[in-house]
């Protein structure tokens, strides 16, 4: 028995010591033999000499793998590219935004079409937590139809764009308590005055990015049938004022 188990031990270790070496030298292949860039960080990154001359290696072939954000995958062309992998790509549908499915679904399809533009083909991975969403099975068959028949009845069922129109009014100062509370005097001004009550207003609600630049953000959304009485409530309430009980405050008609 004793002896069974020395041979059981001794077969794990070679296993193990195999499976050690093979990462091993997969590690050193990919250190010394492929060369792996990613374009910089900033907004107008393509735009640099930097990124042109990262967009040419890889054309040229000295440079093997392009890492990057979602600005790589729209309009490269390079026939080479047989395979593209996609990390999280169901990061968008956790926003809290009623396009996310939508973004989603333009992305995938977009990075999708980097590869296989040559005669070699091409073979795209996605990784999920959710591979049964509508949108991502969707971009995955390339199947515009099914995801386009998904999502317009759920947005006919919550009424919103295109079945109705909006606008987004956004609060900012240094103060959340104080940005909070003008947002909260606003909406009641608004509802005041639209007796008729042919706008739905909805908030105030932090937007998915609350805070930037050192100034907190607080939403108000309206919502109407006819956008001439977004505008009406609007002039009569906030008319061409830039500020609301010291924030500074900006309007958006039809932001989506």
């Amino acid at each position: 028995s004793l002896q069974l188990r020395l041979k059981s031990l001794i077969t794990k270790s070679y296993f193990l010591a195999i499976i050690f070496l093979f990462l091993f030298f997969l590690f050193f292949f990919f250190v010394f033999f492929l060369m792996i860039r990613r374009p910089p960080r900033s907004t107008l990154f393509p735009y640099t000499t930097l990124f042109r001359s990262i967009l040419a290696g890889f054309k040229g072939h000295k440079i093997d793998i392009l890492v990057g954000t979602q600005m790589i995958a729209k309009g490269l062309d390079f026939p080479r590219v047989t395979l593209v992998g996609v990390i999280s790509a169901d990061t968008a549908l956790n926003l809290p935004d009623f396009r996310s499915a939508e973004r989603t679904f333009n992305l995938l399809t977009q990075v999708a079409g980097r590869a296989g533009r040559g005669d070699l083909g091409g073979r795209v991975i996605i990784q999920t937590y959710t591979p049964l969403h509508y949108a991502i099975q969707a971009a995955k068959n390339h199947d515009y139809n099914s995801f386009y028949s998904k999502e317009i009845s759920f947005r006919k069922e919550l009424n919103l764009p295109p079945f109705c129109h909006m606008a987004v009014l956004t609060l900012r100062g240094r103060k959340e308590e104080r940005v909070f509370k003008a947002s909260e005097l606003l909406r009641d001004k608004l509802v005041k005055k639209d007796k008729a009550k042919k706008v739905e207003i909805l908030g105030p609600a932090p937007p998915p990015i609350s805070r930037m630049k050192g100034t907190y953000r607080w939403d108000l959304i309206l919502k109407s049938g006819k956008v001439e009485d977004i505008t009406k409530l609007l002039r009569g309430v906030v008319g061409v004022r830039k500020r609301e009980g010291g924030m500074v405050m900006t309007v958006d008609i039809e932001p989506y």
